[in-house]
């Protein structure tokens, strides 16, 4: 016999010794299961309050840093065909959006009272759509020292 019938016949010997083992005694790895509940997160896009899974809260970060990389392209492309006619281009640059995650890890009913409760904050200070006022700062003199006379 040649080397490669006696690979050919225990290959063969093999594979009939498996098919003729029943299910039951064959050694499968038990699949696991995650029984883990599904978590969220309420992610803050500018003004405007999501809900993410846990999981989808890079992939929404990496979709939105997409979208503004297209409207850059797009926007480099009209500011670039205007000047080409020798045509004024004055619309300003997309900005980026922020994404925040305001609270990770949640059950999707805290994740949903939450956010009715930041609107429900946001509504009674009158600042939705509206940016949050700035504390005006003491403007510190250039001379330096207390008296500054």
């Amino acid at each position: 016999m040649t080397r490669v019938s006696i690979v050919r016949s225990a290959l063969f010997s093999l594979l009939v010794a498996a098919a003729a083992t029943p299910a039951a005694a064959q050694k499968k790895t038990p699949k696991k299961t995650d029984d883990k509940p599904v978590m969220y997160a309420v992610v803050q896009v500018d003004e405007e309050l999501r809900i993410v899974t846990k999981d989808g809260v890079a992939e929404l970060k990496k979709d939105i840093k997409r979208e503004h990389k297209e409207a850059m392209e797009a926007h480099k492309a009209a500011a670039k065909e205007a000047k080409k006619n020798k045509e004024k281009f004055t619309t300003p640059a997309p900005k980026a959006k922020k994404v925040k995650v305001v609270k990770p890890s949640l059950s999707k009913e805290e994740a949903e009272k939450l956010i009715a409760e930041l609107e429900a904050k946001a509504k009674e200070k009158g600042q939705k759509g509206e940016p949050a006022p700035r504390k005006e700062k003491p403007k510190k003199s250039k001379k330096g020292g207390k008296d500054n006379g």
